[in-house]
């Protein structure tokens, strides 16, 4: 099953690890959304006479340099961040089912031992048996 299409510009090498990838784009995040709240915070400091709701509504309504690029920016890393996951799991469902195959595979192979020596005791304690009469 095909993974949905990214509609955001591509922030990762579908090449590269996945989990590496996932921690480079989580930094970004970590970033954009840190400068994001560094220039609201610095907003609030110069107009404590606004509410924050307020003051936020303002300043994303009145398209405040940087804040719509900031938001749009974390929105495409986020994608980007759900893309990869989604990638991820046609692998992750294949490394299950392998796995609970082995263990299903481990189980029956202990179950066909089993029965071969308790067969074996079976003869072996049948042949005992006829051995007494003979």
């Amino acid at each position: 099953m095909e993974p949905p299409q990214l509609h955001a510009p591509r922030l990762f090498d579908p090449a590269a690890e996945p989990a590496a990838e996932l921690k480079r784009l989580n930094v970004e995040l970590l970033v954009s959304y840190t400068e994001l709240l560094r220039r609201v915070c610095s907003l609030v400091c110069l107009s404590r006479a606004l509410a924050l709701t307020a003051l936020l509504r303002s300043a994303l309504a009145d398209g405040t340099p940087g804040y719509d690029a900031h938001v749009h920016s974390c929105g495409v890393v986020l994608a980007n961040m759900q893309q990869l996951l989604s990638e991820q799991r046609d692998a992750q469902a294949a490394d299950a089912l392998e796995h609970a195959l082995q263990q299903q595979l481990s189980s029956q192979r202990q179950a066909t031992l089993l029965l071969r020596q308790r067969a074996a005791a079976a003869r072996q304690a049948t042949a005992h048996a006829a051995a007494r009469k003979a």
